[in-house]
């Protein structure tokens, strides 16, 4: 029996060797509805109004579920602060991730266990993983004599510490499966932390052969990956979105928009209008999320967040965030950095 008292989950401790697997997609600016699937139907099965729910997304909740729907990541922000503020708890997405319950996860689930090793689990699991996070994805590293799973967040709008949280219990979950059919134990006593996103394997485990592989299963499986979309349908609402984000520090304007994608601006505005959203409302949402991030990550003065996200002046930044958390910039930091 291989021993498995190595495994453990926290920050990247030691400079990578030279050792890398597969190269890393491009930035993400939405994120397949399916994965967000789990967490709208948890909170309906907590009594959660689904008048609630569609007010996040401005649509039926029944649309969610349209074959290979793309979503704007703000969206899925926008879900995760109400999963927290009904549930009352900021770990909601490693329970929800560890439950292993998601649908649109099973084949990449199937296709993990089909190998005879944890190693080419991965190998096999890496490239599918944006076709199903997302904005989300992981990257491995030779560090010494471990392994490490860090996680990646490739979205130009920075995802909610819960949407981590989900794809870093349901890694987990995956390991702990494979470990468990080749009869290693599984630590106990893990604990997670909103900033502990690598996992560190021995990489004799890690590289060890642990139950038969099923080669023809995961050569069917990964076939039908390929064949699917690479990306579903992002819409004029994603196309919005992904301009807002990508030139939020030149101050992104509706008759920019429209140059660019030769529309009218009569045309987008009406649009907008019929998914529940106008230019500045969408403008809002991503400045709002956008300094959130920047307050509790980049470490940069307040001047230059406001430059970031395209206010000429600091004052104005200031004002807008008071009215979207309630509080000026300088009073959040201390307690987002807590």
């Amino acid at each position: 029996m291989l021993a498995s008292s190595f495994l453990r989950i926290g920050r990247s401790s030691g400079a990578a060797d030279s050792y890398r697997f597969k190269s890393q997609p491009a930035v993400c600016n939405s994120v397949p509805a399916d994965i967000l699937l789990p967490v709208v139907e948890a909170l309906l099965s907590r009594g959660v109004a689904v008048e609630r729910i569609e007010a996040v997304f401005r649509c039926p909740v029944a649309d969610l579920y349209a074959d290979r729907l793309r979503l704007p990541l703000f969206l899925a922000r926008r879900l995760w602060s109400l999963a927290v503020e009904e549930c009352g708890d900021s770990g909601i997405g490693w329970q929800l991730g560890a439950m292993q319950s998601s649908r649109s996860l099973r084949g990449l689930v199937a296709l993990f266990e089909a190998g005879s090793s944890i190693q080419q689990g991965f190998d096999w699991l890496q490239p599918y993983l944006p076709k199903f996070f997302g904005h989300l994805g992981i990257e491995l590293s030779r560090v010494g004599r471990s392994v490490e799973i860090t996680l990646q967040d490739r979205g130009q709008l920075g995802a909610a510490p819960q949407a981590m949280d989900f794809l870093h219990a349901w890694l987990s979950g995956l390991l702990q499966r494979k470990m468990a059919s080749a009869g290693v134990a599984w630590p106990g006593g893990i604990e997670l932390g909103m900033d502990r996103h690598v996992l560190s394997i021995p990489a004799q485990l890690f590289e060890s052969e642990l139950v038969a592989g099923q080669d023809d299963q995961a050569q069917s499986l990964m076939t039908h990956f390929d064949a699917m979309a690479c990306s579903g349908h992002d819409g004029l609402l994603g196309a919005v979105c992904t301009y807002i984000a990508r030139h939020l520090a030149d101050g992104p304007s509706l008759e920019d928009f429209c140059q660019r994608y030769h529309l009218s601006e009569r045309t987008l505005a009406r649009q907008l209008r019929g998914r529940g959203w106008s230019f500045r409302s969408l403008l809002e949402e991503h400045r709002r999320y956008r300094a959130w991030d920047l307050l509790q990550d980049s470490g940069l003065d307040q001047g230059r967040i406001a430059a970031q996200l395209g206010y000429q002046d600091t004052c104005s930044f200031s004002r807008a965030f008071l009215r979207w958390y309630g509080c000026p910039p300088g009073e959040c930091r201390p307690a987002v950095h807590s």
